[in-house]
């Protein structure tokens, strides 16, 4: 039974959610792990789009990604403006 193309179009913007999930992801860590403190601004806004989507689309990573947010920042993410 096929989904047709509609039904690959969801599935590929899902693909595509992910993938930029975990670059969003991925990126915040190198830019932690470099340690400059100019990239502080970027980590956040990277790791809180990543957490977004992580939660809307009900994944796991979402609490991994807030764990890591609040050892870098010392604060819960849920307190960062959208």
């Amino acid at each position: 039974m096929g989904y047709g193309i509609q039904g690959q179009g969801q599935y590929e913007k899902l693909g595509l959610e992910l993938d930029l999930l975990v670059g969003r992801n991925n990126l915040a860590m190198v830019l932690h792990q470099r340690g400059f403190l100019k990239d502080r601004p970027e980590i956040q806004v990277l790791l809180k789009r990543a957490y977004a989507a992580a939660k809307r689309l009900g994944l796991p990573e979402a609490l991994r990604i807030a764990q890591r947010y609040r050892q870098i920042f010392r604060k819960p993410i849920e307190t960062v403006k959208k």
